[in-house]
């Protein structure tokens, strides 16, 4: 699996079209209310931090973003093309996103997800890297519809 992660804005063709597999994915899996979806422009003008992982081919098959805050590193976007999981992208694009928050000064890191059962894959890759559960931060309230997990780094 040769991939290339680097830093990339999230307004591109290919990226965009990775962010669309990502919503057509997540908006039937809880109301609206309950997902928190930063679309392209916001994620610019947030300034979030922005990569994207591409195959030997130069194919963009996995992404992520990770918005650092004063007081935590929240991973946002993660998604891995369904032809290209079990192949380690998203492991790996997690591992880049929690350096480029470390590098940054974040001494904690957060992700807002589904729950059991809904979000299982995505789970279990947070909580193998040694994300746990927590309460919700930042502006997230406790709801049946969401996990929230951090990381101290």
């Amino acid at each position: 699996m040769p991939v290339t992660i680097q830093l990339e804005r999230p307004d591109t063709p290919d990226v965009a079209a990775l962010l669309s597999e990502l919503d057509d994915y997540l908006i039937p899996l809880a109301p609206p209310e309950f997902q928190f979806r930063l679309d392209v422009q916001t994620l610019i003008d947030k300034k979030v931090i922005f990569a994207v992982a591409r195959d030997e081919t130069g194919t963009a098959v996995s992404c992520g973003g990770v918005l650092v805050t004063p007081d935590y590193a929240e991973i946002k976007r993660m998604w891995t093309s369904p032809s290209h999981r079990g192949r380690g992208y998203a492991r790996t694009m997690l591992a880049f996103l929690e350096k480029q928050a470390i590098d940054r000064g974040a001494k904690r890191l957060t992700v807002e997800t589904g729950t059991d059962g809904v979000m299982d894959s995505a789970l279990g890759l947070y909580r193998s890297v040694g994300f746990k559960a927590c309460k919700p931060f930042g502006e997230y309230e406790e709801t049946e519809h969401n996990s929230y997990l951090e990381k101290w780094v």
